[in-house]
């Protein structure tokens, strides 16, 4: 039997911690992303260890990337040992599938390569709940200088001056001055996701004169100091910096903003996720997966810079100012009773930040949206309580193709998906004030014609009133 089993079954059960001799140290390998595995991982092993009573200490590996971390006993003998090796994304399935890792990190979904040699090895296709888990939320601000006249700025824009392909402030519509690069150093994970999100998606390179930085503290503190400066940051690490917004093609201007990233809507945002070879059970790689995943690791990643998936609300009342951006963007088609119905409800309703989506072409809720059901049950289910009037709606919209019917039932098919799973957790006696309805593509968030675009589109929102 397993030492973290017994470890893990007794701290769940509230006994004692057992006195176990020094030899069985059970063992757990964590493999993949840097941007996970660099300082969120190793803080979530070590504040898991800790509420099993373990002291823990941190011994550097032969090489930058990897790490071990003692979980030590009062007596100093050891009762376990993590490793943590942060060799990239691509690391984390390879790692699972030989068994040198129990668990892989990884800041992007599982690739179509990936899935195959799942298969090949026997293994069930890892997207499925239970071998896909989503950790937290990474987010980028693309900052400048206070005294920098520009307030928005396209992806292609972004990659094309970080690139050094556009050098002039005017080539923007600001005014007529060198742009100077500010960028993290190369094996920090902000670096990590911006050359992600912004850089090889564009197949361009950062330019070879930025100036690097191993601290997001100084970066953006010399940024806001340089009125020609342009840099990014973790959303934690603003400060004295003006953060740009992130405008598109169609019309759609995204501002950055924890919330903006927990509804997945800003663009310079992303999934953190952790796999596993089989569902997970009440093993060491169970229980810290059980940990890791709950309302407990917020703080830590928090503390980290990243985003945590907990559901909050907008500062702000009414969704008016959504509807003025959707009728912006051309194509968009409606029916006049819907439209007039929609405007009443943006009027007087609030947006819970989660937002479900599916597995394309189905009505089967993702990986994540399976755990925000019981994130958004454990929201709404005290408000429903404390306010009797109060009434949740889940909100189903589509893109653009196809009928404006098919859209209108396939939206309202998936909102009520939605209903239902949240009043299995709510309780039927909530059953009068947990509607559905679908707008069909009436309300877009994203350009419809880009993949991307569409998937953002499809999607079910949670609205209280």
């Amino acid at each position: 039997m397993r030492l973290w089993f017994l470890l893990g079954a007794i701290a769940l059960s509230a006994l004692a911690a057992p006195v176990l001799a020094e030899t069985q140290v059970t063992r757990l390998t964590i493999h993949g992303s840097n941007t996970i595995g660099a300082k969120l991982m190793p803080r979530l092993v070590e504040d898991f260890a800790m509420t099993l009573g373990y002291r823990v200490v941190r011994v550097a590996g032969e090489r930058p990337e990897e790490m071990e971390i003692r979980l030590v006993r009062e007596d100093g003998t050891v009762g376990g040992l993590v490793g943590v090796q942060s060799h990239g994304s691509g690391t984390a399935i390879p790692g699972l599938l030989s068994g040198a890792a129990q668990i892989g990190m990884s800041s992007r979904p599982v690739s179509e390569k990936e899935l195959a040699l799942a298969a090949k090895a026997a293994m069930p296709d890892l997207r499925q709940p239970g071998y896909e888990h989503v950790l937290a939320l990474d987010g980028l601000v693309v900052v400048v200088s206070p005294d920098n006249p520009i307030r928005a700025l396209t992806l292609d824009q972004i990659a094309a001056i970080f690139a050094g392909q556009i050098k002039n402030w005017s080539e923007v519509g600001g005014k007529a001055a060198p742009i100077i690069l500010y960028a993290r150093d190369a094996k920090s994970g902000t670096f990590d996701t911006f050359d992600s999100l912004v850089l090889r998606a564009h197949k361009v390179a950062l330019a070879a004169g930025a100036r690097r930085f191993e601290s997001s503290e100084d970066l953006s503190d010399s940024v806001a100091r340089d009125p020609a400066g342009i840099g990014f940051i973790g959303f934690a690490y603003v400060r004295n910096a003006k953060p740009l917004s992130i405008a598109s093609v169609c019309g759609v201007t995204s501002n950055p903003g924890t919330y903006e990233v927990k509804t997945e809507e800003y663009p310079l945002s992303r999934r953190l996720y952790l796999y596993t070879a089989a569902p997970p059970n009440d093993d060491m790689a169970g229980l810290l997966l059980q940990y890791a995943l709950s309302a407990k690791s917020d703080p830590v990643v928090q503390d980290e810079g990243f985003i945590d998936l907990r559901p909050t609300l907008p500062r702000e009342k009414g969704q008016l100012g959504r509807l003025v951006t959707a009728l912006q963007m051309q194509g968009t088609e409606f029916n006049a009773e819907s439209f007039k119905q929609l405007t009443l409800e943006l009027q007087r309703t609030q947006r819970v930040s989660t937002t479900f989506r599916f597995v394309p072409n189905a009505i089967t809720l993702d990986t994540r949206a399976l755990v925000d059901i019981d994130r958004v049950a454990a929201t709404v289910k005290p408000l429903l309580a404390a306010n009797p009037n109060l009434t949740v709606t889940a909100v189903g919209f589509t893109d653009s193709t196809g009928s404006a019917d098919g859209n209108v039932a396939l939206s309202r098919t998936r909102a009520e998906a939605v209903r239902t799973a949240l009043l299995v957790r709510l309780g039927k006696a909530y059953a009068p004030r947990v509607q559905a309805r679908g707008y069909g593509p009436l309300l877009p968030i994203a350009c419809n014609e880009v993949a991307d675009g569409r998937d953002k589109n499809r999607r079910v929102e949670i609205w209280l009133r």
